[in-house]
């Protein structure tokens, strides 16, 4: 995953300002730990010099809390995390991050999330979710791009089945049951019929310390002596 200098440059200072809603005047606690306000901005996939909201929220009748990121100079929206405690499991939701084109492709996303997973892992979060958005053709890469990232999701049947059983069993898989975007991306064929076919969808990274995923970024956190 290619870094630029400036993609680095918004990781090295640590200039972020966050601030905290009603109810979490003491701050964010997680576990019974107190966060301190760097570990929080990870958390949010923050780059230097955005602003940092911490709100409790409810979800589907449950409290959760949502972290928002903002920065008119590179983002082009606000990005928006949602921590959730579900079956006493710590996951949190990245629901957007969307640059201006003239700082896309210079690994800025790929940064914020290596520091958030490693956040993740310091405060017990088990696993990231994200909506990934776009298909072949569109502005929007997420499809495509998180997967490269490690984000894994059943491929939706439709698209399994239009694959069909000739050219999956060409990639030695199995036509009768849908298999996951791993398994395509696993080839440079299968990566290409997912480039070229690929939709839309929600995919999880787990944040396991052991798995192949995470520890790329945490060694591309160390590449750059972030």
């Amino acid at each position: 995953m290619p870094i630029t200098q400036f993609a680095e440059s918004l990781f090295r200072g640590r200039t972020r300002m966050v601030t905290y809603g009603p109810g979490l005047e003491e701050g964010l606690a997680v576990g019974g730990r107190r966060l301190a306000d760097d570990e929080v901005a990870d958390l949010a996939s923050a780059p230097d010099g955005c602003v940092v909201q911490v709100e409790l929220t409810t979800d589907n009748g449950s409290k959760a809390i949502r972290l928002t990121s903002e920065n008119p100079s590179y983002l082009r929206y606000p990005v928006v995390r949602v921590i959730r405690v579900t079956d006493d499991e710590l996951t949190i939701e990245n629901e957007r991050f969307e640059l201006f084109d003239s700082a896309r492709r210079q690994g800025i996303g790929a940064l914020a999330l290596a520091c958030q997973v490693r956040a993740c892992l310091g405060v017990g979060v088990v696993r990231l979710d994200a909506y990934a958005a776009g298909r072949f053709g569109a502005d929007a890469t997420g499809y495509y791009v998180w997967p490269r990232l490690g984000f894994d999701a059943r491929v939706p049947p439709w698209l399994w089945q239009n694959l069909g059983a000739a050219r999956l069993a060409n990639l030695g898989l199995d036509f009768t049951a849908p298999g996951w975007v791993s398994d395509l991306m696993a080839t440079s064929e299968g990566e290409r019929l997912w480039h070229s076919m690929g939709q839309g969808l929600t995919m999880s990274l787990a944040v396991e310390p052991e798995s192949p995923a995470v520890q790329r970024f945490l060694a591309l956190l160390v590449q750059w002596r972030l």
